[in-house]
């Protein structure tokens, strides 16, 4: 019983100190898109608010997606394995889905403490 505590404690901790943070930041469009992804036709924007969503491929997948007034910051930020992510990001509204931005991203833990020699 006591091994097997052990072994829960262990992996437990490698599997939590083995992270990094994944921070994704960027601002909400301020206009809509009345053309198409390739050739973008700039209008105002009839809402005040959209959804800004993000899904991320790499060592972990995940996503999320949060309300914010047009033309503000907007954030996540996620725990995920280092790793090397391609994340996906893209705006919604009552007119529908906006186009997408692609980024891929390596994303590393800090390092350990250096050791003092005695």
């Amino acid at each position: 019983m006591r091994r097997l505590k052990l072994s829960a404690i262990l992996a437990t901790l490698l599997l939590t100190s083995c992270g990094a943070t994944l921070r994704l930041s960027g601002t909400a469009p301020l206009e809509d898109n009345d053309g198409s992804c390739g050739a973008r036709v700039l209008v105002p924007n009839a809402s005040s608010s959209v959804w800004i969503h993000a899904v991320w491929t790499g060592p972990e997948a995940g996503g999320d997606s949060t309300f914010v007034a047009k033309g503000s910051q907007f954030s996540f930020t996620r725990q995920v394995p280092s790793g090397t992510y391609t994340i996906r990001l893209w705006a919604s509204d009552a007119g529908g889905v906006g186009c997408d931005t692609l980024v891929t991203r390596t994303y590393e833990s800090a390092p350990d403490r250096p050791q003092v020699a005695p």
